[in-house]
């Protein structure tokens, strides 16, 4: 684990994540530049523009207002939102 300081506190966080979700387009290219195969992305990313392996992610709806069911469905653990 290490520990991230953001403006709510500190948050402990695996070293390795094996569940993320993405928000939105600029965290969803840094995940597949950083070989990290999100398991929920925005809705508005199913462009030819991005990877082939994005049409296997989840849907969770718009990055302003995601469905948090959906996201919650998706999961079965803790994951790490980036926005």
């Amino acid at each position: 684990m290490r520990s991230i300081e953001h403006a709510m506190g500190t948050t402990q966080v695996p070293i390795s994540p094996k569940r993320v979700v993405v928000l939105d387009s600029a965290p969803l290219m840094a995940a597949f530049a950083l070989d990290i195969t999100p398991i929920g992305r925005p809705g508005f990313a199913d462009s030819s523009f991005y990877p082939e392996d994005n049409k296997n992610i989840t849907s969770i709806g718009i990055s302003r207002r995601p469905d948090l069911e959906t996201v919650l469905n998706t999961l079965e653990s803790k994951f790490i939102a980036i926005s």
